[in-house]
C-alpha cells in the first residue's frame, strides 16, 4: 500500500492478535446493525413475518411457519460469511491505521467493514435494486408481479456488479475513482480486476485441459447426450456445475468459452459475443433468477408468457424450499413437472414436485438414451447433496454406443448420427397435439431404447467394422429416424402411418430371417429399391440366405456396369461369380432375376446343364455362347463365332441351343 498516504490505508498482510481482538469487540457492538441491514429478501422483515400466503387454517398457519422458518434459516446461514468479512476488513483497517483500543476507532472503520460484508454476501445497497424493491413495496399490479418474477432483487443485481467488477471492465472503474481522488477504492478496483481476470485465465486452462466445460453445444441432440453422458455444461469435469458460485463462476465460464473460440477458430466479433453470452448464461442460471429466465424464454406470446411466469412462479413460491429438498432426498429419481397443459397444470405440477410423496407421481425426466435421470445414490450421499451442496452434480454414464457416437462426431465433424430429443407434439388426425408429461416420458423411453438396442447389437458385426465412417453416419441416421417412427406408431395407437421400410424391418425376422437390427444395416449398405423389394423375400423362400442374395447383387451391378436393364447372360455371369452359391441356388436366383424369363433358357437348369456336358463346356465358355447365340447378327455370323469359340461342333451347338 505504499502508493497510498498514511490515512487512505485499509489494507495489510499482517494483522496482530490485538487488531483481531479490537475487531472481535467491534463486532459485539454491532452485531444488531449488522443483522439489521442484511435485507436480502427486498421486503421489509416484519411485512415477511406476518404476510399469510396460506390462509388462516391451522395447516396454513403450519405452512406459513415452515416459509418463515425457510426463510429465516437461509439469512442465518449469510451470519458466519458477514461475520468473517467484517472481522476481516476491521482487523486489516486497524493493523493499517495502528490503533491500539477501541477509543481511538473511528466510525468510518465500522463503517468499511459493514460495507465490505455486506458487499461479500452481496446485500450491499444500490439504486437498481433499491428502485425495484420500491416497485414492490407500493404493491399493485406491478408490485405483485414484480415480487412473483423477481422474489429477491439485491442478491442478484449485486452479483451482476460483482461480475463487471471482477472482469477487466473492472480497470474502467480503477481509472475514474482515481480520477476522482478516491486513491482506496481505486486501488480495491484494480484488486479486483486482476482476481476477476485471473479467473478468466484459470477458465481457460481448465477447459484447455478437459477440466470444466463451457456453453452447451448449439445443436439440441448433442447437448442432449452430453448431458445424458456426464457432461453437463459450466461444470468442472462435466460433473460439478459451478455457476453457483458467483461471481467467480461466471469468470470461469467466460474463460471456458474463450477456449472454445480459440479452438473453433471463431471470428474475433463472434467469439467476443458467445464469451458475454456465456457469462450471462451463468447468472440466468441461477435459481433465483429462474422466473426471469422462463419470462425471457416463453414460446407464446407475449401476454402469455407472462401469465404463465405469474402463475408458475406464485405457485413455485408458496412451497418452501426445504419441503423440495426433502421431496429430492427421499425420491431417487428426478420428475419433470411438464404436464403439457396450460399455466395451471404446470404450476400444480411444480407444486407437487416439492412435495415429499407427492412428487414420485410426476413422470420420471427421461434423457435422450431412454434412461430415467437419477440423482446422487447412495439415500445419505444424496441427503448431502440435496440440503448441503449448493452444486447441482451429473450422474449420467457413457456406454460402448455413446463411445461410437463420439467416434464417428470426432472423425466426421457431423452431428446427425446423435440419438434425438424427442417432439412436444406430434400430429394426430392431422392436428398438432401436445404430448402430456408422461406420453412424452414414454416417447423418449421407446425412442431411447430402441436407437441404443439396435445400434448396440450390430456395433461388433463385420459388416458394420467393414464400413466406412460416413457409412456408418447414415446407418445412424437410419436408425435414428427408425426409432422416431416406433416411437410415433406406440404413441399414435398405431394410426401413425410410417415409411415402408419401418414396417419391413419389424417382419423381417419372418421374411428373411433378419434381426430389425441386421435389416436396418442391410438397408442402410443397400438402399431400399434392394430391401424392400420382393426379390430378396422370394430368394429367402427359396433358402437363399439374404446376405448371398446381396451378394448376387454387388456382383450384377458390377456386370452390368452402365447399361440400364439386365440381360439374362449377365445375371448369369453375376451368379456365376457370386461365391457360396449352390448351382441350384443360382437356377432359383436367375429365374427370380426375370420372372419373364423362360426357364429352358435358364443356364443352370437341367437343359442348358445337358447341353454344356454334352459339348464338354465350363460355364464361363458355354456362357460366352450363350451371349453369341442371342446377340445381334445372322445366323451364318452367329455360327461362324460359334465355331471360332468351340471349334468345328459351333454349327451344332447353335441347333441344340435353338431347340425348345
Amino acid at each position: 500500500m505504499g502508493a497510498l498516504d498514511k490515512q487512505d490505508q485499509t489494507r495489510t498482510l499482517r494483522v496482530s492478535r490485538g487488531s483481531r481482538a479490537l475487531a472481535e469487540s467491534l463486532y459485539a457492538e454491532n452485531r444488531e446493525m449488522l443483522a439489521g441491514s442484511a435485507d436480502k429478501w427486498d421486503m421489509n422483515g416484519l411485512l415477511r413475518q406476518y404476510r399469510r400466503y396460506f390462509g388462516e387454517s391451522k395447516p396454513g398457519q403450519a405452512m406459513d411457519a415452515v416459509r418463515q422458518f425457510t426463510y429465516d434459516l437461509l439469512e442465518k446461514g449469510d451470519t458466519p460469511f458477514v461475520r468473517s468479512a467484517f472481522l476481516d476488513n476491521a482487523a486489516q483497517y486497524i493493523e493499517a491505521q495502528g490503533y491500539t483500543n477501541l477509543d481511538q476507532v473511528p466510525q468510518k472503520v465500522v463503517d468499511h467493514a459493514a460495507q465490505q460484508a455486506m458487499e461479500a454476501t452481496f446485500k450491499d445497497a444500490c439504486a437498481l435494486a433499491s428502485w425495484l424493491n420500491g416497485v414492490k413495496r407500493r404493491g399493485g399490479a406491478a408490485g405483485g408481479a414484480a415480487d412473483i418474477i423477481l422474489p429477491f432483487t439485491t442478491t442478484p443485481v449485486n452479483i451482476l456488479r460483482r461480475t463487471v467488477d471482477y472482469s477487466p471492465a473492472g480497470a474502467v472503474q480503477a481509472l475514474l475513482d482515481f480520477r476522482a481522488g478516491r486513491r482506496t477504492d481505486a486501488a480495491d478496483d484494480v484488486a479486483r480486476a486482476l482476481t476477476g481476470t485471473g479467473a478468466i485465465l484459470i477458465g481457460m486452462l481448465l477447459a484447455k485441459y478437459g477440466l470444466a466445460t463451457g456453453a452447451a453445444d448449439d445443436d439440441k441432440d448433442k447437448a442432449a447426450l452430453d448431458r445424458a453422458t456426464g457432461e453437463s455444461p459450466y461444470s468442472l469435469g462435466g460433473r460439478v456445475a459451478y455457476e453457483w458460485a458467483q461471481p467467480v463462476g461466471t469468470q470461469l465460464a467466460m474463460g471456458a468459452r474463450i477456449w472454445d473460440a480459440v479452438k473453433d477458430q471463431e471470428e474475433v466479433s463472434d467469439a467476443l459475443l458467445n464469451v458475454l453470452y456465456a457469462g450471462g448464461d451463468t447468472l440466468m442460471d441461477m435459481t433465483i433468477l429462474s422466473n426471469l429466465q422462463d419470462l425471457l424464454k416463453g414460446y407464446g406470446s407475449p401476454t402469455e408468457t407472462v401469465g404463465e411466469t405469474l402463475i408458475q412462479g406464485f405457485a413455485g413460491q408458496m412451497t418452501p424450499s426445504l419441503f423440495g429438498a426433502v421431496a429430492r432426498t427421499l425420491d431417487g429419481t428426478v420428475r419433470t413437472s411438464y404436464t403439457g397443459g396450460g399455466a395451471w397444470d404446470n404450476a400444480q405440477a411444480g407444486i407437487k414436485a416439492k412435495l415429499p410423496g407427492l412428487s414420485a407421481t410426476l413422470p420420471a425426466s427421461v434423457n435422450v438414451k431412454g434412461e430415467e435421470n437419477r440423482r446422487v445414490e447412495p439415500l445419505p450421499l444424496r441427503a448431502l447433496q440435496e440440503m448441503v451442496n449448493p452444486s447441482s452434480v451429473n450422474t449420467g454414464t457413457r456406454n460402448e454406443v455413446d463411445d461410437e457416437v463420439y467416434r464417428l462426431y470426432e472423425t466426421t465433424g457431423g452431428k446427425t448420427m446423435f440419438p434425438q430429443v424427442s417432439p412436444y407434439k406430434i400430429e394426430r388426425e392431422g392436428v398438432d397435439v401436445p404430448l402430456t408429461g408422461a406420453e412424452r416420458a414414454r416417447f423418449q423411453t421407446t425412442q431411447g431404447h430402441t436407437y441404443y438396442s439396435i445400434i448396440g447389437e450390430m456395433l461388433d458385426s463385420e459388416d458394420y467394422r467393414g464400413m466406412e465412417p460416413e457409412q456408418q453416419v447414415k446407418y445412424f441416421e437410419l436408425v435414428n429416424q427408425y426409432a422416431k417412427a416406433v416411437a410415433m406408431e406406440e404413441a399414435t395407437d398405431g394410426s401413425y402411418e410410417s415409411d415402408r421400410y419401418v414396417e419391413l424391418a419389424q417382419t423381417a425376422k419372418k421374411e428373411l430371417g433378419l434381426s430389425e437390427a441386421e435389416y436396418l444395416l442391410l438397408y442402410a449398405q443397400y438402399g431400399g429399391a434392394t430391401m424392400n423389394g420382393g426379390g430378396i423375400r422370394a430368394a429367402y423362400q427359396e433358402g437363399v440366405d439374404p446376405e448371398a442374395y446381396l451378394r448376387y447383387v454387388g456382383e450384377l451391378k458390377a456386370v452390368k456396369g452402365d447399361k440400364k436393364s439386365t440381360g439374362q447372360v449377365d445375371a448369369a455371369r453375376a451368379l456365376l461369380q457370386t461365391e457360396g452359391l449352390t448351382d441350384r441356388e443360382r437356377e432359383a436366383l436367375w429365374g427370380i432375376q426375370g420372372e419373364s424369363w423362360k426357364e429352358e433358357s435358364n443356364p443352370f437348369g437341367d437343359r442348358c446343364t445337358a447341353i454344356r456336358e454334352r459339348f464338354g463346356l465350363d460355364m464361363d465358355i458355354f456362357l460366352d455362347a450363350l451371349e453369341i447365340y442371342r446377340g445381334e447378327g445372322k445366323a451364318a455370323e452367329k455360327k461362324a463365332a460359334l465355331r471360332a469359340l468351340i471349334g468345328p461342333q459351333g454349327n451344332a451347338l447353335y441347333d441344340q441351343l435353338g431347340k425348345r
